[in-house]
This record gives structure tokens, C-alpha cells and sequence, in this order.
């Protein structure tokens, strides 16, 4: 019995030694993934921000929002000076079947014909640039928004209520975010490490004292030379209640 026992014992340490003998850990540190800096390309005057720092939110959430009365009153203008060429349009295209009729039963001169056609291309003309400042306008009412792209954490605000934005030239970060279901874990390792790691292969990250699955992000090269390091940066999922932070402790699972 005793035999059988210490069998066993072997058995379960040559598998414990065969499994984790092909794999090192390297210590990592937590990042945000996909970091973005929102801003807008319209300017206009803040009357709701509706997050701050640390808070997480779905996506689509409205987190900065500039005085929408200037970009609806455009809108309308927009949409009745379209109404209107339209109408020109129509008229222009009655006139013109006119003057064919006309023409043909050569009522009228080779001149008037073609000033009906002139007229009609000036009315095309006239409805085009109506449609296109009225999508205009529906574009710099969109962008007077400033939306989560997808379930967020809050990184950073950069503005409050009362405040002109001016976006002449360019459009300055309002809003930091990064993903709130995802997660980057980050180790320096040397090239022998990293041989044969490529991106998107799958590696195990230690996230709170446990391993998870994930996925190589990126591997970047940061000292040039015969010591060359690189940046490998795993990414892996996380749950948004769990509320991750950058710099937590981590660690990535290597093959040897």
C-alpha cells in the first residue's frame, strides 16, 4: 500500500515538473488598455459634464456635452433653406420639360432652350450645397457630444460646466478613457525571453493573485544594441466591477 502510495507521489510531482517546467514568470505591471483622448472639432460652451475620474460607464454615454441650442437653431436653418432649393429644384425641372415641349413644336428659340437647362443646373447646384450644409450641420451637432466609444473607465476630466471650448485650430483632450472589460499586463523582458512569442499568441497573466488567459498585444523593442529589451504587453479580460487599475502588481507566464 505504501508502494502504491509513494508511486503516486512520483507520478503527481514528474506531472507538476513537466507542466511547469516550460513556462517562467516575470513580474508586470497593470495598464489601461486602448487609452483614448476625446475631444471635439466644434466649439461651443460646456453645459453638462456627466462623469468623473474612476467612474465607469456603458457605452455610448454621453460624458461631455456643449450648449446644443446654437447647433439645433443651425440645424433648422439648415433644413428650411434645403426645403426650399428643393422646391427651386422641382420648378426648375417643370420649366425645363416646358421648354422641350415648346422647342420641338419650335415655339420657342435654341436660346431659351438652353437657358432652361441653365437654370435647371443652377437649381441642381443650389440643392447640393443645401444638402451638404444641412449634413453639416447634423455632423457639428453630433460632434458637440462627446460619447464613450465602448464600456469605459473614466481616466481623466479636463473641463466643467461653464467653459468655452474654441477648436479653431485644433481639438484639445477634454476626456481621458480606457476600456473598463480589458486590461493590459506589461514586463520588460530580454530578446531570449520574447523568442517566440509573437503577437497575438496566448499567455497566462496573473491578475489578484490568479492566472488567466490572454493574449500578446504588442511587443516593443525599447534599448537598441546587444542588451535589447522589449516592452511585452499582454492584454486579458477583467470584469468592470472588479475595477482594475493601472499599476497593480502582475505577472506573464512565459514559455521557456
Amino acid at each position: 500500500m505504501m508502494r502504491q502510495i509513494n508511486s503516486l507521489f512520483i507520478f503527481s510531482w514528474l506531472l507538476f515538473f513537466s507542466v511547469h517546467s516550460f513556462a517562467a514568470e516575470i513580474n508586470a505591471k497593470l495598464d489601461w488598455s486602448d487609452l483614448r483622448r476625446l475631444g471635439t472639432t466644434v466649439s461651443g460652451k460646456v453645459t453638462q459634464v456627466n462623469v468623473r475620474p474612476g467612474v465607469v460607464v456603458e457605452k455610448d454615454t454621453v460624458l461631455v456635452e456643449l450648449d446644443q441650442r446654437f447647433f439645433k437653431v443651425n440645424q433648422e436653418r439648415t433644413r428650411a433653406e434645403r426645403r426650399a432649393a428643393l422646391l427651386q429644384l422641382e420648378e426648375a425641372l417643370r420649366e425645363q420639360d416646358r421648354a422641350i415641349e415648346l422647342y420641338d413644336r419650335t415655339v420657342i428659340s435654341d436660346y431659351e432652350r438652353q437657358q432652361a437647362d441653365i437654370q435647371l443646373s443652377a437649381a441642381r447646384a443650389k440643392y447640393a450645397h443645401a444638402q451638404a450644409e444641412y449634413e453639416r450641420a447634423k455632423l457639428e451637432q453630433e460632434y458637440s457630444l462627446i460619447v464613450s466609444p465602448y464600456d469605459a473607465v473614466i481616466i481623466s476630466v479636463d473641463t466643467a460646466i461653464g467653459e468655452v471650448v474654441v477648436n479653431e485650430n485644433e481639438s484639445r483632450v477634454l476626456v481621458e478613457v480606457a476600456r473598463a472589460d480589458q486590461m493590459l499586463s506589461l514586463a520588460e523582458v530580454s530578446s531570449e525571453q520574447v523568442a517566440g512569442v509573437n503577437v497575438d499568441d496566448e499567455i497566462e497573466v496573473a491578475f489578484r493573485g490568479k492566472w488567466q488567459d490572454g493574449q500578446v498585444d504588442s511587443i516593443t523593442p525599447l534599448k537598441p544594441g546587444a542588451d535589447q529589451k522589449y516592452l511585452l504587453s499582454v492584454r486579458f479580460a477583467v470584469s468592470p466591477e472588479a475595477a482594475a487599475r493601472s499599476g497593480e502588481s502582475s505577472a506573464i507566464r512565459l514559455p521557456d
